[in-house]
């Protein structure tokens, strides 16, 4: 009988490490994939099977449907996601938030930090019994994966957590807390230096902390860049720089800084005819209409296609930035945000700094001019790393 793997996953960065992993280790074991908010559609367009909170409506209380109504109905929906997966996945979490803060903090929560409140542990715990997995699997975004970690851990389910990127602490990403919190039995991680990172900093010694990679960049290794022009291509992976975020309330930061970088963008594309495209955060909504210049990729735009085709990343935090790192492109990133406060490519030695739009010039050439090559983050491909983990975990 093959042993069970339960996934779970968000969407963007963190469904593009769990789906290849799945491809992987399909043909050797039964696995679910739990898909939380935007995986879903990811999963449905690659024909990899996925469940829901939906899936398991039986499980919940008739007030999850309720509460998911009233929540929806006061938010701009996503058409990409079906309507009654995000009922259920906006119902059970606020229903957990209920059940363990009482309902005027939850409601106090929510209305300061929006979903950033929710941790369903208890709709996962019941998940989780329901499927009696042998081992959980899942990457290091807060809310529900990291919830997910903690259920099992409480269900007495080995885990194991990919982490996506450099970093180790922080707001959006990091494990340094999940090891220290003791969530995880395994922890995967990018490269040898972050694994180094985090044995130095972690207090507690339980998780097994091996240097696999991480599934995104196994096919950057697999991929040439093969520009078909002389043409400045810079490949610019935009999000919204908020003024506050609530993990670091002290910080205060600069929203229309966001603007004026796309705005000096559009102007420089028109000045310099140079191509710049854009790729928006999955989760976020942003107007380009104002902005002729640029070209806007589409959801469904292959990333490492468009990373062969550029010279240049510019990006304030996101993970892009490492994989054209990875592919040899130079790398130009927005700092001062308030996403800073931990993480930075700049200060990682990675980057040149742009802390003003008129700077944005000026350190574009810069990286053009250097000599880059790909660095090497891992030895050998990551799925096949992670599996052979795995596996010794499970004794197969």
């Amino acid at each position: 009988m093959k042993k069970k793997l339960l996934m779970v996953c968000y969407g963007g960065g963190h469904v593009t490490i769990i789906e290849p992993l799945y491809q992987q280790l399909k043909d050797k074991y039964e696995i679910t994939i739990l898909a939380l908010t935007l995986a879903a559609p990811y999963l449905a367009d690659r024909g990899v099977p996925y469940v829901t909170f939906r899936t398991f409506k039986e499980l919940f209380e008739p007030e999850v449907v309720t509460t998911g109504e009233s929540l929806l109905a006061n938010l701009e929906h996503n058409d990409e996601v079906q309507y009654e997966d995000s009922l259920y996945y906006m119902g059970c979490s606020y229903y957990d938030l209920v059940a363990s803060a009482g309902l005027e903090e939850a409601k106090s929560l929510y209305e300061s930090k929006g979903r950033a409140a929710f941790y369903p542990e208890s709709t996962l715990i019941k998940i989780i019994q329901s499927l009696s997995p042998d081992m959980l699997i899942t990457t290091n975004a807060i809310r529900g994966e990291r919830a997910s970690l903690s259920a099992a851990k409480k269900c007495g389910v080995p885990t194991l957590c990919i982490n996506d990127g450099l970093w180790i602490e922080g707001g959006l990403s990091g494990v340094l807390d999940i090891a220290n919190d003791e969530l995880a039995d395994i922890i995967c991680v990018l490269s040898n230096e972050v694994k180094s990172n985090l044995e130095a900093s972690r207090k507690s010694r339980t998780a097994r902390i091996v240097a696999t990679g991480t599934p995104v960049f196994d096919s950057i290794k697999l991929t040439e860049r093969r520009k078909k022009t002389n043409q400045l291509t810079l490949l610019f992976a935009d999000c919204h720089l908020p003024k506050h975020f609530h993990l670091y309330p002290d910080i205060v930061g600069k929203p229309e800084f966001a603007f004026r970088v796309r705005e000096k963008l559009n102007a420089l594309a028109q000045e310099h005819d140079w191509k710049v495209i854009v790729r928006p955060h999955p989760n976020q909504v942003i107007d380009y209409s104002e902005y002729n210049n640029l070209h806007i990729s589409g959801k469904n735009d292959s990333l490492h296609e468009q990373l062969a085709q550029s010279d240049i990343v510019l990006t304030n935090m996101s993970t892009v930035g490492l994989e054209g790192k990875a592919m040899g492109l130079g790398l130009v990133t927005l700092e001062g945000t308030v996403f800073n406060r931990y993480n930075s490519f700049y200060k990682a030695g990675l980057s040149t700094p742009v802390f003003h739009e008129n700077e944005l010039y000026n350190a574009i050439i810069e990286e053009l001019e250097r000599a880059t090559h790909g660095i090497s983050l891992y030895e050998g491909l990551a799925t096949e790393n992670i599996s052979r983990e795995i596996s010794r975990y499970l004794g197969l």
